[in-house]
């Protein structure tokens, strides 16, 4: 489902991923929408855009941190990611 949202305030964060990040995340550009009033936001998949400041920043590491639940140590990812992509 798309939402829209109009004549709404925010930021905009670009994150750009090389191919080698496959199966951990998507390779190429995700953009996600945050309100100022942090009270919208989602990925974002068009916008217009009046006025604009941008920032880059280059990360070269990052970490990523898993749930330590029993729940999560059950699931079986690549299993649901294969049901998914076979439901499409």
């Amino acid at each position: 489902m798309n939402i829209k949202y109009e004549n709404v305030s925010g930021t905009i964060v670009a994150l750009g991923c090389p191919d080698y990040v496959q199966g951990i995340n998507l390779p190429g550009w995700h953009l996600h929408f945050i309100s100022d009033a942090k009270t919208k936001g989602d990925q974002l998949l068009d916008a217009s855009i009046k006025i604009a400041h941008a920032q880059i920043d280059y990360i070269n590491n990052f970490s990523m941190a898993f749930p330590e639940t029993a729940d999560f140590a059950k699931l079986k990812l690549k299993t649901q990611q294969a049901e998914e992509k076979s439901n499409k």
